[in-house]
């Protein structure tokens, strides 16, 4: 198991978060492209943008777990 310091976590979270933002955006102008221009390939797109979000908001909540477990055993040590 790869062990990673609070700072990387903080890091790998920060990224993730921008990522899921930047997919929501996508969603959103795929839906409108869709609807103005009758585009089914846009609703294809919106899918498969939707897919990614749900795994990457997976991933997120699993890394902010670990994220905050660090921080209570950071905080506990420095106690």
């Amino acid at each position: 198991m790869n062990r990673y310091t609070i700072e990387e976590i903080k890091e790998q979270n920060s990224k993730s978060a921008k990522a899921i933002g930047f997919l929501f955006a996508a969603i959103a102008v795929s839906l409108v492209w869709g609807f103005l221009q009758d585009s089914l390939p846009a609703f294809l797109l919106a899918g498969v943008f939707s897919l990614i979000m749900f795994a990457e908001t997976r991933e997120y909540k699993k890394s902010y777990q670990i994220e905050l477990e660090a921080a209570k055993l950071e905080d506990d040590q420095v106690s």
